[in-house]
């Protein structure tokens, strides 16, 4: 029993280094096993984390839509797929004092390449809730139920539908429009370059403002 108590007391240091060894690799052992739990924990949480910006990404979708009228900044714009005729208005400046809004649905959401028209007071108030479906208006006055393209929301395909009017006389018309404004009336079209009076006067009763 003296010989075991005094090879413990030589080897004192020896035992001690052992028992550290021990308890050091049993630490090092713990602290690498609950970094992997945390680490597959975790992985779930990060795919989640991709998805919600994927879907963050198709709600910000950038629409452009060209705001004409009555409104204080007339112009093309971009918004969001989530956002509302409103909107639009109020990037271009908001309406103006003479503005129609009768028959404009404000709430309805925006939709890419779609024209917003606003009328003024003098002029019809709006028949449809559509945005993009101001490009034609009944004839005022012809006594007929044909349908007349409006000059200041006609798209390019809607002047092209007109008898006379061609990809480059509708461009130019469209080109117009962006530069100057809204037509007061339909013989303000001899105002456009490469349309002229007689022009104006055979196609006339095909067109509105």
């Amino acid at each position: 029993m003296a010989d075991i108590k005094l090879w413990l007391i030589e080897h004192r240091s020896l035992l001690i280094t052992i028992v550290i060894i021990i308890f050091g690799g049993c630490w090092w052992w713990q602290s690498q096993h609950q970094e992997v739990t945390q680490t597959e924990v975790q992985l779930p949480q990060t795919s989640k984390k991709k998805g919600a910006v994927t879907k963050k990404e198709r709600l910000t979708t950038a629409v452009v839509v060209d705001v004409q009228g009555a409104v204080k900044r007339p112009g093309i714009y971009h918004l969001s797929a989530q956002q509302r005729v409103y909107d639009a208005l109020q990037q271009a400046g908001g309406t103006t004092d003479q503005a129609q809004l009768k028959g404009l649905n404000q709430a309805q959401k925006v939709k890419d390449q779609t024209q917003i028209y606003v009328p003024n007071k003098d002029e019809a108030p709006i028949s449809s809730n559509t945005p993009s479906s101001n490009s034609t208006a009944t004839g005022k006055g012809s006594g007929t139920d044909a349908k007349q393209v409006n000059l200041n929301t006609a798209s390019l395909e809607d002047l092209q539908n007109v008898t006379g009017i061609g990809p480059k006389k509708a461009a130019a018309i469209i080109d117009y429009r962006q530069n100057n404004g809204t037509f007061s009336k339909v013989e303000d079209l001899s105002k456009v370059k490469g349309i002229g009076t007689k022009t104006v006067d055979s196609i006339k009763d095909q067109l509105c403002v």
